[in-house]
């Protein structure tokens, strides 16, 4: 009773506090959060994204729920600002943390470069986001936007066919060429590479330690990928005896049912594209020829840019098949090397 008694009191002191101070007084917390029933939908989305932006360490986590219906161009929203009161279209490629192409490893107080960020104060211009990162790539061809019901199969050869001249099969390896075969970094596109096994894995079955785990799903993409190429192939290669008898080692570890399952859940609903320098990847449904893959520091995964006049319209997250970009290793080399030229974006 006691207890009870004293924080009744203090409740009644630190009330009358406030009662004296006045009703606009902002005790540390940011204007974002406070509550304006006089402000649009707009306002309070766009503010909350920035708050969620400038909160420390500085992540772009929030810009992955950037999932344009219609025009970004023509809409009242500025791009980069998630319209919360709309179903989501696609699942979350950023979501998961498995990426870390905007990261690397170092000593930064952020991780994103946020410019017109001012410690005090609203930004200068509240409707563009000024973000420093690196062009990777120009979009040459996509596919239709796919769309499919549960029962249906990714019809990978389909898509296939609407960014090559040359047909999916017979599978041959390309003169001169190392790594994976054409129709295997394809497969892994449609799945998001190793976020597939991750989103379907049993929790109890992770490895420790993100290396290990990474190096886990990565080899478990590849054999799930094989699982549909053997099958599919079947003797429609053109492929050694020494190469055909890996890809069906492989098979044997891996998985149809899930390529299918995650092919499905992270395709679904976007485009699949080539790039001028033949970087494969998956994207947001309304992107178009011509738009920019780019790694914006602080997003875990790139995103795609429309270059307009003076700015850029942020497009939406996206996957590219491509360790090196995928991983955070092109940043570290960015950050620490100069490998790539950095720019700042401006973003409306």
């Amino acid at each position: 009773m006691k207890l009870l008694k004293r924080a009744q009191r203090e409740i009644a002191n630190y009330a009358d506090s406030i009662n004296k101070t006045g009703p606009d007084i902002d005790f540390g917390r940011n204007t974002a959060l406070k509550a304006d029933y006089n402000r649009g939908h707009m306002e309070v989305y766009r503010d909350f994204t920035r708050f969620m932006l400038r909160k420390s360490p500085r992540m772009l986590d929030i810009l992955s729920h950037v999932q344009h219906i219609g025009n970004p161009v023509s809409d009242s929203f500025p791009s980069w600002v998630p319209k919360w009161h709309q179903p989501r279209s696609a699942s979350l490629i950023g979501g998961i943390g498995a990426y870390l192409s905007g990261l690397c490893n170092g000593h930064f107080r952020y991780f994103a470069v946020l410019q017109d960020s001012p410690l005090a104060g609203p930004s200068i211009h509240p409707n563009t986001l000024s973000l420093d990162g690196y062009y990777v790539d120009r979009v040459l061809a996509l596919s239709a936007v796919i769309v499919i019901s549960v029962e249906e199969m990714v019809p990978v050869e389909d898509l296939w066919n609407q960014l090559f001249s040359t047909a999916f099969f017979p599978l041959a390896r390309h003169p001169n060429t190392e790594g994976d075969l054409p129709q295997m970094a394809f497969c892994k596109t449609l799945s998001a590479g190793f976020l597939g096994p991750v989103a379907t894995a049993i929790s109890h079955d992770r490895p420790n330690g993100r290396e290990n785990l990474s190096q886990k799903y990565r080899a478990q993409a590849h054999a799930d990928a094989a699982a549909y190429l053997n099958l599919a192939a079947s003797n429609n290669t053109t492929l050694s005896p020494t190469e055909f008898a890996s890809l069906g080692e492989a098979a044997s570890r891996g998985s149809l049912a899930r390529f299918h399952r995650s092919s499905q859940t992270f395709s679904y609903n976007r485009k699949v594209y080539l790039t001028q320098n033949g970087f494969l990847g998956i994207g947001p449904r309304i992107m178009n020829k011509g738009d920019e893959v780019c790694v914006l520091f602080g997003g875990r995964v790139p995103f795609v840019l429309r270059r307009m006049h003076d700015h850029h319209v942020l497009v939406g997250e996206t996957y590219i098949q491509d360790d090196e970009i995928m991983s955070g290793k092109l940043t570290e080399g960015v950050r620490f090397r100069n490998q790539l030229p950095t720019m700042t974006f401006h973003i409306r």
